[in-house]
């Protein structure tokens, strides 16, 4: 969760809360209103977050699933020299 307290009004890019990096990785854009209100989306995660001094602060959404690796089939390669194909060798 983001502590909206901390940043004045205008546009910030912040570490993430979801899937921060570490404190140079600055995903998540915040904008803040002078009224206070305010909004964030994390461009990596999909991370939202919005703020209202009379409602609190509302997550949107969580974050979206990892890619999985899935295992490549190994194809098995033809010998240069086949002879049932009629294959020179080389």
């Amino acid at each position: 969760m983001i502590d909206w307290f901390n940043y004045a009004a205008g546009n910030h890019r912040v570490t993430c809360p979801a899937c921060g990096r570490g404190d140079r990785d600055r995903t998540l854009g915040l904008t803040i209103e002078a009224a206070g209100n305010g909004v964030s989306h994390c461009f990596r995660c999909e991370y939202t977050e919005s703020h209202r001094p009379d409602r609190g602060t509302w997550i949107g959404s969580s974050v979206k699933p990892l890619i999985t690796v899935t295992a490549s089939i190994k194809h098995a390669r033809l010998r240069t020299n086949c002879p049932k194909l009629g294959w020179r060798s080389l």
